[in-house]
């Protein structure tokens, strides 16, 4: 997906897929990136390795990742997805969840889970289907 440009109230955003440029969830310092969508504050966790690491998984596995709204080197919309049974276990959407039950878990999924997965290819996948969550944006 190439980026889209658009204007929201004064702002002016881009649109695009997370790519290997930037990982969700990892260190925005090392990169000079802001996130700076609500979730980022409340979270326990951050850099959330869980996550990182579930989004390369997706990234090298089927090319996809969550959406992000970029002003500039900010992040400022997060619109999180999962794929359901794609064999590398899901965490839940909301990027608060480090493990265990909390934070509205269907199940338990850690870090050693997603690493020693083994991915079901794309085609070969019962159900193609992309579960996308809740989004967090900035307040303005």
């Amino acid at each position: 997906m190439q980026p889209k440009d658009i204007t929201v109230g004064s702002s002016r955003v881009s649109i695009m897929l997370m790519d290997e440029s930037y990982i969700m969830c990892e260190d925005e310092k090392r990169t000079g990136i802001t996130v700076d969508v609500e979730c980022r504050y409340i979270s326990p966790q951050w850099p959330n390795l869980i996550y990182s690491l579930y989004y390369r998984r997706l990234l090298k596995a089927y090319g996809i990742g969550p959406v992000l709204v970029w002003q500039g080197r900010r992040i400022v919309g997060f619109l999180p997805l999962t794929i359901p049974d794609c064999g590398i276990p899901e965490p839940p959407l909301c990027v608060h969840y480090t493990g265990g039950l909390c934070y509205g878990a269907e199940k338990h999924t850690d870090i050693t889970m997603i690493k020693n997965a083994m991915e079901i290819p794309f085609e070969q996948l019962s159900s193609k289907v992309i579960r996308i969550g809740c989004m967090s944006v900035h307040r303005s």
